[in-house]
């Protein structure tokens, strides 16, 4: 997909390599992307957590920005102005 879900964030994080190698592995095993298998594991590790409303204003601030951005390049690609 070339243009991401307007409900996508993009994190970036660091890890040790001996274990981005194992998430690579696992990955490759179940013919995903690594970014899928680290997105599964944050996915659980907070699954019972209940947002802040600090939190749900910032995710509601960055859904507005994504939405406008997306709705920008979808106006672009309709108008013959792919990226």
């Amino acid at each position: 997909m070339r243009q991401a879900r307007p409900t996508t964030y993009a994190l970036m994080s660091r890890c040790d390599i001996g274990d981005a190698a194992k998430v690579m592995t696992l990955a490759e095993e179940q013919d995903v992307t690594m970014s899928v298998i680290v997105a599964r594991l944050v996915h659980e590790a907070v699954r019972k957590v209940t947002a802040t409303p600090k939190a749900e204003a910032w995710a509601a601030r960055r859904l507005a920005v994504n939405t406008a951005r997306r709705a920008r390049v979808d106006a672009a690609v309709r108008a013959g102005r792919d990226r």
